[in-house]
């Protein structure tokens, strides 16, 4: 016979841990608990499930609202969650709350702001969602953070990337950054277009939205010109005005010939030029590689001619008003 001690007769077993809701997949709940019927593309986009995702759209493609339904989805498959939302301006990242904030309601969930935000929303399971401006000061302090949605990423500062990722080490939470592209400079074009299989890319031009009627296309293209068109409504990333050259013209540049003779790596060089902007001019890194090949033997005197090729490399033009102190860095990655 066991003889229990007054504190174990007293002692009540503990309440089983609460599992986890299982809500599905999100295009389907979205449609039945949120009243948002997504169309094709927005439900291939609801059920995609990956770390980091990058979305480029064309305009009016309802990009903000499928966001807003996958965060929210997330937020209550896991409570407590910590949801970051950053956006060029504070506004542009609370228009984005706004909308979590309208699906939350549409749940019946009672909703109340963070005590230490404006811009918050918290969920009755702890989840909390803080909407931010793209200020990299601001976007430090946060821990363990579920997820970090980053809406118009192309317009964002581009150091805010560097202040967010750092976030989600211990968490091993997910990165979502959406927007339309906006020129070929920046993290959100590097992203969508560098070969690096981290980022899962979602590319959704305008002509598959079924909401958006051809015959407006058809308009859109002859009012801002083939260029601007192909930008805002073809997930296409075009140089600005502010670029000093096109990617494309680039490209063309660099596409390897046959080599006169036999090259010489040995005495190949790298030329690096800089030129600092200011308030007004942009930075500017360019790259050139000076190669030498040996031609044929000459008979007469047993020398080989030597044929100098100049490839372009790599060029950029940093954001206006970019800090200097980053060039080494930025000089580095690039070498």
């Amino acid at each position: 016979m066991i003889r229990l001690n007054q504190t174990q007769t007293n002692t009540r077993p503990l309440a089983p841990a609460q599992p986890e809701p299982k809500l599905g997949k999100v295009s389907a709940w979205a449609e039945l608990a949120l009243g948002f019927t997504p169309d094709p593309r927005q439900a291939e986009l609801l059920d995609l499930e990956a770390p980091r995702l990058a979305v480029c759209t064309g305009r009016q493609q309802g990009k903000t609202q499928a966001a807003a339904a996958k965060a929210l989805h997330l937020a209550l498959q896991q409570p407590g969650a910590l949801i970051l939302v950053f956006g060029p301006v504070g506004p542009q990242a609370g228009e984005l709350l706004g909308r979590i904030r309208h699906f939350a309601h549409r749940l019946g969930l009672a909703t109340k702001p963070d005590r230490n935000h404006t811009r918050s929303l918290v969920l009755p399971n702890g989840s909390r969602f803080i909407a931010l401006p793209d200020v990299p000061t601001s976007a430090r302090g946060y821990a363990s953070v579920a997820l970090i949605l980053v809406d118009e990423a192309a317009f964002v500062d581009d150091q805010i990337f560097q202040a967010i990722t750092p976030m989600l080490a211990v968490s091993n939470g997910s990165l979502w950054i959406f927007s339309t592209p906006n020129g070929q400079t920046g993290r959100f074009h590097e992203i969508c277009t560098a070969a690096d299989s981290a980022w899962t890319r979602f590319f959704s031009p305008s002509h598959e939205c079924p909401r958006i009627a051809p015959a407006f296309l058809a308009q859109e293209r002859a009012f801002l010109g083939d260029a601007l068109f192909r930008q805002e409504y073809e997930c296409a990333f075009i140089a600005n005005r502010l670029q000093f050259l096109d990617r494309e013209l680039i490209e063309q540049a660099t596409i390897p010939r046959e080599p006169q003779g036999t090259p010489i790596p040995s005495i190949t060089e790298l030329f690096l030029g800089v030129d600092i902007g200011k308030r007004i001019d942009h930075s500017a890194i360019v790259v050139l590689a000076l190669t030498w090949s040996e031609g044929p033997v000459n008979r007469v005197d047993m020398s080989k001619p030597l044929y100098p090729r100049i490839n372009l490399l790599h060029a950029e033009s940093l954001p206006l008003g970019a800090a200097h102190f980053d060039l080494p860095a930025r000089l580095k990655s690039i070498l």
